[in-house]
């Protein structure tokens, strides 16, 4: 098994600095084989960061859709009413795509896309943390009634970032599952993403403290066999809606968890100590893997009924 670290295990202000890639090492193991540059990093900063981390001789081995376009400033939405700003969002990714071609980064993940939905994600992590019960008749209505639209800009927006994807032998991962019905795609919508760009470097990419989440809530269908990794999967544990905690130290059953058989990235918080990234890999090395004939049961009897949704990253 091979691990990533995740820089998200650094403050945002070290990870801006030109000692970044001293202070990955310090908190790194030697079981870890690279990086993984979180969405904190802007798209302004991504290339400074990956010629430190060249000059580091530190390997890259991911790097995530950026959050803001340059330091304070959010990024442009795939899903957005005006069409100069959906634009924007595919040439801020294909820009990204490119970077990661050029340094020789093999994968981009792709947060999920936002919908305008009411409540908000924030309002319902409120309704959450005060056990309230949640509306999730009346955000699936209002979720049905965009999914349309907005699965045919997102379609639009995938195709030609794929293309250049291809092009330059990079993959894109689509980080879920989906958490909230504020997210696109679902797992339904993912299926259909799949079987539309059949052949195209696009994969599902598990993140497991975003699964524990999801079924925390409640508000999404996960869809068959959710906890399957695939190649590669992102690994932290979890409590309730709190992410990025390390392995043993939330309420993620790690006795019912099998392990993909390529990659693991820890994205931790940027709290984490070395010795939590050592044991949390320590835990991770007892877990099996998942095999072939773990894909061998029935198919399920129901369709998927599309959900989504947004986690505060």
């Amino acid at each position: 098994m091979r691990y990533l670290l995740s820089t998200a295990a650094l403050p945002l202000a070290e990870l801006q600095s030109p000692a970044a890639p001293e202070r990955w090492r310090e908190l790194s193991s030697s079981a870890v084989d690279g990086v993984a540059i979180d969405a904190r990093v802007s798209a302004a900063q991504l290339s400074d960061l990956l010629e430190q981390l060249s000059r580091a001789r530190l390997r890259c081995g991911e790097l995530s859709e950026p959050l803001a376009s340059q330091p304070g400033k959010v990024a442009p939405r795939a899903l957005a009413d005006d069409r100069d700003e959906r634009r924007a969002a595919a040439q801020l990714l294909a820009d990204v795509v490119e970077l990661a071609g050029r340094h020789e980064v093999p994968r981009v993940v792709l947060l999920p896309a936002v919908l305008d939905l009411a409540p908000s994600a924030a309002a319902l992590c409120e309704r959450f943390a005060e056990r309230t019960r949640m509306p999730r008749d009346r955000l699936l209505r209002q979720r049905l009634g965009a999914a349309e639209t907005a699965l045919d800009l997102y379609l639009a927006h995938l195709d030609p970032l794929l293309e250049r994807a291809d092009r330059v032998g990079v993959e894109l991962a689509l980080l879920g599952p989906t958490v909230w019905p504020h997210q696109l795609p679902d797992a339904a919508e993912l299926a259909l993403l799949r079987a539309e760009f059949h052949g195209a470097p696009l994969a599902p990419y598990l993140a497991l403290d975003w699964l524990h989440a999801a079924r925390a809530l409640g508000l999404v269908e996960l869809g068959p066999k959710p906890e399957r990794p695939g190649a590669r999967a992102r690994v932290a544990d979890a409590c309730g809606l709190t992410l990025r905690l390390p392995v043993g130290c939330g309420e993620v059953d790690w006795e019912q968890v099998k392990l993909p058989h390529d990659e693991c990235v820890l994205a931790l918080s940027h709290d984490v100590t070395r010795g939590e990234i050592q044991r949390s890999i320590e835990r991770l090395d007892a877990l099996p893997v998942w095999e072939d004939k773990d894909d061998e049961d029935e198919a399920p009897k129901e369709r998927v009924t599309p959900g989504g949704l947004i986690l505060p990253y």
